[in-house]
């Protein structure tokens, strides 16, 4: 008998670009900077974010539209299905250089997209990890962790029962990021 290898519940991670202008770009962050000004985030041990239910303002908000209509195109052509999806928790987050974010789990979702907005090549990272206690590290084979390289405008969507942070912001800036949550409607 033949040897069989096949994958069992496998996760899709997808990776993508946004095609901003600078002059939306700008706009973007013109919103992030209302916020801050307005003292409409909460400070963190790495930076702020915006709190649960946060107006994010009118180029944040079609962001959320915009990137849900991104999903959905990504996740019909992967699944060929047509779903009833919901966004939820959008939120901004600033890290701080030098300044982490631990994994967290979302929980109650289904997907959780990360927008990089203001970054360079050695900002942080979006790490996803697998904590697992069954899964062995080997190099090239299996891994605990798996990195995503930052640039401005990459969106990743990723499945949000898999705990993910962010490593060490080692530029110079603050780097800002925009998430949100994808839940299936029935």
């Amino acid at each position: 008998m033949a040897t069989k290898q096949y994958t069992v519940f496998p996760n899709y991670v997808f990776e993508d670009k946004m095609e901003f202008s600078k002059e939306i770009v700008d706009k973007l962050l013109s919103d992030v900077d209302v916020l801050v000004n307005n003292k409409r985030v909460d400070e963190t041990n790495y930076g702020w974010n915006t709190p649960k239910g946060t107006t994010l303002g009118t180029n944040l908000g079609r962001l959320t539209t915009l990137l849900g209509n991104k999903f959905l195109d990504i996740s019909n052509k992967a699944w060929n299905i047509n779903l009833n999806i919901e966004m939820t928790d959008p939120k901004v987050h600033m890290i701080k250089p030098l300044h982490t974010i631990m994994p967290t789990q979302t929980k109650y979702s289904w997907y959780t997209a990360v927008l990089f907005l203001q970054t360079t090549n050695v900002g942080p990272h979006l790490k996803l990890d697998n904590f697992n206690a069954s899964m062995a590290n080997i190099p090239g084979v299996h891994t605990p962790e798996y990195i995503i390289k930052p640039k401005n405008n990459k969106i990743i969507f990723y499945p949000s029962h898999i705990p993910a942070g962010f490593t060490a912001n080692l530029s110079r800036i603050n780097c800002v990021g925009f998430t949100m949550n994808f839940m299936v409607k029935q």
